[in-house]
């Protein structure tokens, strides 16, 4: 049996045994795991891995076909999350087990399980866990993160964690669908290039970076924003200390920032605005209360996520919007 000493404490989560064990995984699937270790993700698996990318990660097809082959080798369909999770504790003393991000998030997407829990801190930082999780699963991470964390996500991530000292966690990028749910700590790079749900309500340093997505803030950022598309909307009911420069798309901001905000090239509905507009406030309210309830209790954070549509939530704002600010949205 695989032993597993907890570091992490979810805060307020069901807190798991002190010496809580897991059964070995399956030998197939620790030699191929070993064997990636020893050899490289690069080398291991060059075929599979995109020219463009310099064959430092996987995009989303890739990952799939990451997946598929390890099905294949070890003639299984579905893996168990707590296969993986043992995969990580079994290997955890490797000199290269922050490389392993990819393979797991690749049994992840191919586990039993549609919630799984990523709660493993084996004392460093697992590069690019969740990074391409599929559209069907949901993560909920309690684990201290590393970089990329959740970035490329299609399906939802809510993440309860802060990131590793010194290890500088980045979460770039989420796709059409995908939802981030945040209530710890990532200071570079949250949801930049975003093009989903991202929803800050812990602590992040730099928010939304050129997004094309929908971005709200309940928690606190740095800067929020910079250089945003034109197709993004930036919703501020938190914390910020500024907006960023070269922002194309629309802002609304229930709350201003503590500088004054360089808005030349977007829409503005600053908050004396908002406050002419009950409907946009009770909305955003009702968002939050939901976001709060979860941050103790994961399965509620889990209902909220698996209940949002940015879409749906663009559609809304445009019905709320209308009367007051026709042509904004």
């Amino acid at each position: 049996m695989a032993e597993l000493a907890y570091k992490f404490k979810g805060s307020g989560h069901d807190v798991p045994e002190e010496k809580r064990k897991y059964e070995e995984p399956d030998s197939r699937l620790a030699k191929i795991f070993e064997t990636v270790l020893d050899e490289g993700f690069e080398e291991k698996f060059a075929s599979l891995m995109s020219k463009t990318h310099g064959g430092e990660y996987f995009n989303r097809h890739e990952l799939e076909l990451l997946g598929k082959f390890i099905c294949e080798s070890v003639g299984r369909e579905k893996f168990s999350a707590d296969e993986a999770k043992a995969l990580l504790l079994l290997y955890q003393d490797h000199e290269n087990i922050e490389k392993a991000g990819e393979f797991i998030t690749a049994l992840y997407n191919n586990a039993k399980e549609k919630v799984i829990i990523h709660d493993v801190d084996i004392g460093k930082p697992i590069k690019r866990i969740g990074k391409g999780l599929a559209e069907n699963k949901v993560l909920v991470n309690k684990a201290p993160i590393g970089n990329h964390f959740g970035s490329d996500a299609h399906g939802i991530i809510i993440n309860y964690a802060d990131e590793y000292k010194f290890a500088h966690p980045s979460s770039y990028g989420l796709e059409p669908g995908g939802i981030f749910l945040n209530y710890g700590k990532i200071m570079n790079n949250a949801g930049e290039h975003s093009d989903g749900l991202w929803i800050n309500a812990g602590i992040a340093g730099a928010l939304g970076e050129k997004s094309e997505g929908l971005v709200l803030n309940f928690g606190k950022t740095n800067e929020f924003g910079e250089e945003a598309k034109s197709t993004a909307i930036l919703v501020n009911a938190g914390e910020a200390d500024k907006f960023g420069n070269d922002i194309s798309g629309v802002i609304i901001a229930l709350k201003a920032p503590k500088q004054d905000a360089k808005t030349q090239d977007s829409t503005y509905i600053g908050p004396e605005q908002c406050s002419q507009i009950p409907k946009l406030q009770a909305y955003f309210d009702k968002i939050r209360q939901k976001v709060e309830a979860g941050r103790h209790d994961y399965n509620l954070a889990i209902k909220l996520a698996v209940s949002l549509d940015a879409e749906k939530m663009r559609q809304r704002l445009a019905e709320i919007l209308k009367d007051n600010l026709e042509g904004l949205l």
